[in-house]
């Protein structure tokens, strides 16, 4: 199984879109200590995860992802990019030039923004 590590959130997410904490070597005492070593869908995710992660980190994801199956999930385009504006909100930069499949000017026949990625 394939996976990416992000160290500025302490994850470790799978090709199937599963998101794990990194330090997961207790027992879970708790059904929340359970569902969180049981791993989350990434879509459902909460905005202080994407606050917390680095540009580096969210770049990195989205090129992980749109080479999944979780990229053909209905809905995934529009949340994607609104996860990314999180994380440029919250590190005070912008992903602009960046794609789920890179940067723009790397994208062949597009010519654009992320607002206009996102409306195709």
């Amino acid at each position: 199984m394939k996976h990416i590590e992000l160290e500025s959130v302490g994850s470790t997410v799978t090709n199937e879109g599963i998101v794990f904490p990194q330090l997961c070597d207790e027992t879970p005492e708790t059904s929340s200590d359970f569902d969180e070593m049981s791993g989350v869908y990434v879509m459902d995710t909460c905005d202080e995860w994407w606050t917390s992660m680095s540009p580096e980190d969210a770049v990195s994801l989205f090129k992980f992802l749109a080479e999944t199956d979780v990229y053909d999930t209905e809905g995934y385009i529009p949340w994607a990019v609104s996860m990314g504006e999180l994380v440029e909100e919250a590190n005070e930069c912008s992903l602009s030039g960046y794609t789920i499949y890179g940067k723009l000017e790397d994208m062949s026949g597009f010519e654009g923004t992320w607002e206009q990625l996102e409306n195709i």
